[in-house]
């Protein structure tokens, strides 16, 4: 299922998450992780176990009324489990305080079987899409 995490959207109209200032990476899921948007709120509601690969921060981001982008991010090559679904966290450091923000799970070349190769998400170039909207 993809949307915004519940407290993530919180977050934002609380003023405790900023697209533009905090470091937003991309976390690959395989299917070992069950979504719950309206429950989730940190990375480490995520297991270890479905976590494939973590992105390197999103560069680029931009809003335009209420619609985040962000430049293509590009993943080092990795190993693991077939990738279902990724989700974007606000990183604080440690899990127990790296925000949730959205769970995708269409599109952005997912599933994907990862080979070591490095992999480039591509956001959504329809622009009332892109990665989400608030």
């Amino acid at each position: 299922m993809s949307g915004l995490y519940d407290n993530g959207r919180q977050a934002f109209l609380d003023g405790e998450v900023s697209w533009r200032d905090d470091s937003i990476k991309a976390v690959l899921l395989s299917a070992a992780y069950q979504v719950a948007l309206e429950a989730d709120r940190f990375l480490s509601d995520i297991p270890l176990s479905a976590r494939v690969a973590i992105s390197p921060p999103l560069s680029g981001k931009t809003s335009r009324i209420g619609v985040a982008d962000a430049d293509d991010t590009v993943i080092p090559g990795f190993m693991g489990p077939p990738v279902t679904s990724l989700a974007l966290f606000a990183d604080r450091g440690s899990d127990g305080s790296s925000r949730l923000l959205v769970h995708l799970d269409s599109g952005l070349g997912i599933p994907l079987v990862p080979n070591g190769a490095a992999v480039t998400i591509a956001w959504s170039e329809e622009p009332d899409v892109k990665i989400f909207r608030l």
